[in-house]
């Protein structure tokens, strides 16, 4: 547009709202080259401080749950969530699992615990023998038309 084009004229070549290209130039006679640049996305601040991280890790990893009032004895997604809201601050459960996933943690069923849990594992994932996808004998044979 420097050279004496007009927005609407840019827009329809670049196959954009007039509106964006106008949102541009006024981005660019506003701060300069710089200020057209996308930036980076932050997101908003971190719910949990460092030290406050630390402290669910340590209560997760080392404390049984009942040992919080919890009724099951592997942590669930759920339960995590509880605990960060009687902790800290109030939360939702995709953001608890996010953050047990950046932790390393994986949550558990709910009502699976011992032998019953691995039992649950073994009829998910099979016995860990390997099976052969492939039919036993020739397949469907193709005729000729």
């Amino acid at each position: 547009m420097q050279q004496d084009a007009h927005p609407e004229e840019v827009a329809l070549a670049l196959g954009l709202h007039r509106k964006t290209v106008y949102a541009w130039l006024a981005k660019y006679r506003d701060g300069g080259r710089g200020r057209c640049w996308p930036g980076r996305c932050r997101g908003g601040p971190p719910r949990l401080a460092p030290l406050q991280m630390r402290k669910l890790w340590s209560l997760i990893v080392g404390t049984d749950p009942r040992q919080l009032q919890f009724e099951f004895t592997l942590w669930t997604r759920e339960m995590a969530r509880e605990l960060v809201r009687r902790e800290f601050v109030s939360v939702v459960g995709v953001w608890v699992g996010r953050l047990l996933a950046r932790m390393g943690l994986s949550p558990a069923a709910p009502g699976l615990t011992g032998l019953s849990a691995s039992r649950e594992v073994a009829r998910r994932c099979g016995d860990g023998r390997k099976r052969s996808t492939r039919r036993s004998g020739p397949g469907p044979r193709l005729r000729a038309r």
